[in-house]
């Protein structure tokens, strides 16, 4: 789409501008999309602490011992 736009623009905005524009979109591209990622993640999880379906003990173990986060071990845990 950017393409399309900057190359009928041809009078206004150079060539050589719509090279750099397209190689500089490229990279923005790649950041928009971890961005998108990320936005998502938070966005399951603020729905899945609303829903209540996230056990926060789990979820706060996790996040503060991530090296020592041991699914088996809570389970454990829970049963007992």
């Amino acid at each position: 789409m950017l393409a399309g736009t900057l190359g009928s623009m041809n009078d206004v905005i150079p060539v050589v501008t719509v090279a750099v524009l397209l190689g500089v979109d490229k990279f923005m591209s790649e950041i928009r999309t971890v961005g998108n990622l990320c936005g998502n993640a938070v966005a399951c999880l603020i729905v899945g602490i609303w829903d209540k379906k996230i056990d926060r003990d789990k979820f706060n173990c996790a996040i503060n011992h991530p090296s020592e986060f041991d699914f088996e071990k809570l389970e454990a845990k829970e049963k007992a």
